[in-house]
């Protein structure tokens, strides 16, 4: 996957113009950047996923970029990308009401296919099912309440079934509308870190949000279901048992190579990430400027190459950030307290590969 040369990430000047009142320059160069970032996104989706969204670009009164199934923003399911000061925001949102009942039919039809299909997502993605009042005399709609609003790691089948039960219901009165969002927020700093590495991380991500907006499209649970399996996490007893020496201390780094264990805390299992040390950092940088460097992921059940190690200051600690997928390897391999054990080879032309497993 190949992002443009003239794209070099959306830095924090991006972010931080939504917050400068008045200032028209910093907005015009964000939202060029804005505009920029979903057309190269777009271009390097599935051919599949760019036919489902064939729109995209700015959504003027919004100031965020968007993908679309319509032209008509609204009429259908659309992805819009918000940036702010403190964060970047990707918000999948289905809001006509006629489109809410042929999406919420076909959720009601299958709700394990569509449970199932969230339950492949970050669990940090929301969830938000509103129920807007329509007034029936001016058509005026406003916010009554939300059936549900909370993270997809609290909505179990049961609760699941219960929500998109009582959406349909309410959707189907001529006074009610149920609106669904499904959102994910990374902190600005971390997204402009990331410069052009958040194109194909966010490649993946909408990759395995595909199958869920099908279904919310009201089309078939089956074709999405398929979409879907080859994102199915591996099972826990395939993960390698690596034997190291108990002492904590990690080996010198070498030019070429080096090992490391350590303890993952919760966050870290949480979030999909591991820290190293200050010492590590050389190994990892290019040049003095160098913040982020991509890295190629090797388990027993993955090769992933969307990864990358972030420096992380003022201390240069070096982090390895894990892409969604091997997020969902550490998670289905890892609970709090667990050692695991990273070996980082590096070869003649300077690419990095990194083998994890599990320490005893």
């Amino acid at each position: 996957m190949q992002t443009s040369q003239h794209f070099t990430g959306l830095g924090m000047p991006v972010f931080m113009a939504f917050g400068w009142a008045g200032e028209e320059t910093a907005l015009k160069y964000a939202l060029e950047q804005m505009e920029l970032f979903v057309s190269i996104l777009h271009t390097n989706l599935p051919k599949a996923m760019q036919d489902e969204l064939p729109y995209y670009g700015l959504n003027d009164e919004s100031q965020s970029a968007y993908m679309a199934a319509s032209e008509d923003l609204e009429s259908e399911v659309h992805i819009l990308f918000n940036t702010r000061p403190s964060s970047f925001e990707i918000q999948v949102a289905l809001t006509n009401k006629e489109a809410l009942s042929k999406g919420l039919k076909q959720i009601t039809k299958d709700p394990d296919s569509f449970q199932r299909l969230l339950s492949l997502l970050e669990p940090d993605w929301t969830l938000r099912v509103q129920q807007i009042h329509i007034n029936e005399e001016t058509g005026d709609q406003g916010h009554y309440q939300d059936v549900f609003k909370d993270s997809l790691q609290t909505l179990d089948e049961k609760k699941a079934d219960e929500v998109f039960e009582k959406a349909a219901y309410l959707n189907a009165d001529d006074k009610w509308v149920t609106p669904i969002y499904l959102s994910q927020r990374i902190p600005a700093e971390q997204a402009a870190t990331m410069q052009g590495e958040i194109v194909p991380v966010l490649v993946e991500r909408l990759t395995l949000m595909a199958p869920v907006i099908t279904m919310l499209q009201g089309r078939s649970a089956r074709r999405a279901a398929r979409a879907a399996t080859k994102y199915k996490p591996s099972p826990k007893p395939s993960a390698p048992k690596l034997v190291t020496e108990k002492a904590p201390k990690p080996k010198p780094v070498s030019k070429d190579e080096f090992t490391y264990v350590t303890e993952l805390k919760p966050l870290h299992i949480r979030r999909g990430f591991i820290n190293l040390t200050s010492e590590h950092w050389p190994y990892f940088m290019l040049n003095a400027r160098t913040e982020l460097r991509s890295v190629t992921v090797i388990t027993d059940s993955i090769r992933d190459e969307n990864s990358s190690v972030w420096r992380l200051q003022p201390d240069n600690v070096a982090r390895l950030v894990l892409s969604p997928r091997g997020h969902r390897w550490m998670e289905d391999n890892f609970v709090a307290g667990d050692k695991i054990q990273l070996t980082a080879t590096k070869d003649g032309s300077g690419e990095i590969q990194l083998v994890l497993g599990i320490a005893e």
